[in-house]
């Protein structure tokens, strides 16, 4: 065990004065013993030997590699901190939010609504042409006339045609719930 400690300890040493010594390496002929380990020498003897990247990595040092490293991370810091700084100034703040809001005020609701997409309601499309009760209940059925087209028995509850709402029944008219209005649909004399 202590034998492995030592051993740990001086492989420690060994990468410390390496990345701490001021010297040059020679990573072109350092690349080559590498490479020609991997190959062969014949087929990779013009690849390290070039002038311009040879004197490049000849003038490399361990300590510049480290404090470029070093200077990288440092600046990467730096850029975070400013990116989540302007990141938090561009949320709303709380002295937005207690402003009191603008309030509009409609003096005619009739030109408000139609804003909104409301249409005036036309009586003149829709006719109730039967109606069949049920004496001791408010069930039944009604018959209309929409645009000129029979409509079918439209039971109590029922929807028909564009929203229409069949609420109620009564004794010669019906109650129909059309955009939230109700609605008294009188029975029409069919006229052949």
């Amino acid at each position: 065990m202590s034998n492995q400690l030592s051993s740990i300890a001086r492989w420690f040493r060994k990468i410390k004065e390496f990345l701490t010594a001021d010297r040059s390496i020679d990573w072109a002929t350092s690349g080559h013993k590498v490479v020609g380990y991997l190959t062969s020498k014949s087929a990779n003897q013009n690849l390290y030997r070039s002038g311009q990247w040879g004197s490049f990595f000849n003038q490399l040092k361990p300590l510049w590699v480290a404090k470029v490293i070093g200077n990288i991370l440092v600046l990467c810091i730096v850029l975070t901190l400013i990116y989540t700084y302007l990141a938090v100034q561009r949320l709303p703040r709380f002295s937005d939010a207690v402003q009191p809001a603008q309030i509009y005020q409609v003096h005619d609701i009739q030109q408000a609504a139609k804003l909104f997409g409301h249409k005036d309601l036309d009586l003149s499309k829709i006719q109730l042409t039967g109606l069949m009760r049920h004496d001791a209940s408010s069930s039944g059925y009604a018959i209309f006339e929409i645009d000129g087209k029979n409509s079918g028995a439209i039971a109590v509850g029922e929807t028909f045609d564009k929203g229409y709402f069949l609420k109620s029944l009564g004794s010669d008219s019906v109650e129909v719930v059309y955009q939230g209005k109700q609605i008294s649909v009188p029975m029409t004399a069919k006229r052949f």
